[in-house]
């Protein structure tokens, strides 16, 4: 079989749309009801992520100047969202870390657009769901490796 990364990418495309269509709705509730924005939920990933993660890191990582990642963790700091510690080896470069609460909406924001997600896989059929289901676990176990780590690539 010769499927071209054109056919996939448009498969993908719609499907990815399907999916998050579920569970937009929900997750943009959330970040109304928690006063937060994506940018910042996208600081908390990148915290939880990596153990010792800097203002440096989160400026690299999001491709924004260091003011604007520093803005963006005094407002989780703020929040009591993520701390901000000295580094024990350069008391310079300050530590940044999800607090428990910061964890705890970080799970609450995943589990809200996997909700949505599931919801979606459980109006297929039975049987299409049964196939669903092993193709994702067949996929998640698979040992491929992506060419490339940068999206924009």
């Amino acid at each position: 079989m010769n499927i071209q990364p054109d056919e996939v990418r448009e498969l993908l495309v719609q499907f990815v749309g399907d999916i998050m269509s579920s569970s937009i709705d929900d997750v943009m509730q959330l970040l109304r009801r928690e006063e937060i924005s994506i940018p910042l939920i996208s600081v908390m990933n990148l915290a939880h992520r990596h153990q010792n993660c800097t203002i440096s890191d989160v400026s690299a990582k999001l491709e924004v100047s260091m003011a604007h990642a520093s803005m963006m963790v005094d407002k989780l700091v703020c929040r009591g969202l993520m701390t901000r510690i000295e580094a024990p080896h350069d008391r310079r470069q300050k530590l940044i870390a999800l607090t428990d609460e910061g964890k705890h909406l970080l799970r609450e924001f995943h589990r809200t657009r996997v909700d949505g997600m599931v919801q979606h896989f459980m109006q297929l059929p039975p049987e299409l769901l049964a196939s669903a289901i092993e193709a994702l676990r067949q996929v998640s176990q698979s040992k491929a490796s992506p060419v490339s780590s940068d999206p924009r690539s």
